[in-house]
């Protein structure tokens, strides 16, 4: 399903969804049913069987794709998490320069020290005490 959401970076894909996908049906049946030259029509004669999917066939652009269902599904479901989960993606990338930073260096990032000190000691006087107790520097 995350596939469906980052499906349209391969053009000529698009997805139908549940509204789009019932009125289009339902107008291909009444077509099927109504028009007498329909390939559908049991006297229309055909080719080929499956030129019933050549009439009256809707594919969503798949037909036309360069790329095959199977090899443009990761991409869009990586397409998708990455444009709907932007924030924690970012906010776990800085946290984890920050624990690079301070294994290397030693300390906290300027921004890290920044926001510690806008919060209340009441609440930095738990986190200080286990930090000392651990031998950690703030």
């Amino acid at each position: 399903a995350a596939a469906y959401g980052g499906m349209h970076i391969f053009r000529p894909m698009e997805v139908a969804y549940q509204e789009l996908s019932l009125s289009l049906m339902g107008a291909l049946l009444i077509h099927d049913l109504r028009n007498p030259k329909s390939a559908a029509n049991p006297a229309t004669p055909l080719p080929h069987p499956l030129c019933l999917f050549q009439a009256t066939g809707f594919h969503g652009g798949i037909w036309r794709c360069p790329y095959s269902i199977t090899s443009i599904g990761v991409p869009s479901a990586i397409k998708y998490y990455l444009t709907v989960f932007r924030p924690q993606i970012l906010a776990a990338m800085a946290a984890a320069a920050s624990l690079v930073q301070y294994g290397i260096v030693g300390s906290l990032p300027w921004p890290v020290g920044a926001l510690l000190r806008l919060v209340p000691a009441a609440v930095i006087a738990p986190l200080a005490a286990l930090a000392q107790a651990l031998s950690v520097p703030l």
